[in-house]
């Protein structure tokens, strides 16, 4: 059986498959394609699963991100849960595959029990932090910063060294809410899905109500791109870059100060923390499905 998630990427929520499933399931995969395990992740009308060639497909606690092409569940598909009630709701099916994302499971490993070293961390989406220097902008507001795209135990241990985690990344605010770690949802760029999100507190029975940032840009590169899909490419190259640099400048000379205040003020929202027995028993849920999957296939691939 074949582990199957994004690791191509430095998306932290799909690294984490990494660390929990062959942890769980010690000595159980290989890479055998013919079955797949697809677990963390908004893998529904991606590539990667939609265009698997596997005899069977295991789905567990996979969501939908409401991208890529309309799913197509057929025979090979074995669903075991999904993520939330919103991938269950549009893939039609019963309201008890809807258990929670996979990330729950850390619950069920042990950490160094860490010293409480920032008041509050900051940590972006992955695709936020090509856009703009978020990390001198934390330096200014007195926030930690996490990066994304550090080494998935880094994050870990800044999360747990953190009393609040401000956070556009959804799975920055799964683990710290399953290490019982409050958090602050922020979104600042339409790319932020806010179905996934939605997805995901409804199954932990809270909300997503995110404080709300301007799209910020010190990248010209970045600034070009929104400027093409803006314009529809009807500008030259040279125009582009022109109105980029143009509005890369204004950002950092006008909007840095404005924007200063307003993401020093995020630490007096209120922040968010399911109930310790819903993690719990969403945790044990998701255990239980897992320890079917290893007795079931056990037998089946042995």
């Amino acid at each position: 059986m074949k582990l199957c998630y994004f690791d191509d990427n430095v998306n932290f929520g799909d690294a984490l498959n990494a660390t929990i499933f062959p942890t769980l399931l010690a000595d159980f995969f290989d890479e055998d394609p013919s079955v797949s395990f697809f677990g963390i992740g908004s893998l529904f009308g991606l590539p990667l699963l939609e265009n698997s060639s596997a005899v069977r497909k295991i789905i567990f606690s996979t969501g939908y991100g409401k991208y890529g092409v309309k799913p197509r569940l057929d025979s090979s598909y074995e669903i075991m849960c999904v993520r939330g009630p919103l991938t269950a709701e549009y893939l039609g099916l019963d309201k008890s595959m809807a258990v929670a994302d996979g990330a729950l499971l850390l619950s069920h490993f042990s950490f160094p029990s860490y010293k409480k070293t920032y008041a509050f961390s900051y940590m972006p989406h992955w695709e936020s932090e090509t856009r703009f220097d978020w990390a001198g902008l934390c330096e200014q507001a007195g926030y930690h910063y996490i990066s994304p795209m550090w080494h998935k135990d880094r994050i870990l241990e800044e999360i747990l060294k953190s009393e609040v985690i401000i956070t556009e990344a959804m799975h920055g605010a799964i683990v710290a809410d399953t290490l019982r770690v409050p958090w602050i949802p922020v979104k600042g760029y339409k790319n932020i899905s806010e179905f996934k999100w939605q997805d995901w507190t409804q199954s932990i029975q809270t909300t997503y109500n995110p404080v709300q940032m301007p799209p910020l840009y010190s990248e010209v590169k970045e600034a070009e791109k929104i400027i093409q899909v803006k314009t529809k490419g009807m500008l030259g190259d040279m125009a582009t870059q022109y109105l980029a640099k143009a509005f890369v400048s204004y950002q950092k000379n006008f909007k840095w100060k404005e924007t200063l205040k307003q993401f020093a003020d995020i630490k007096n929202t209120k922040p968010s923390l399911s109930q310790n027995g819903v993690v719990t028993s969403l945790a044990d849920e998701l255990r239980d499905r897992l320890e079917k999957v290893k007795s079931k296939y056990t037998t089946i691939l042995s």
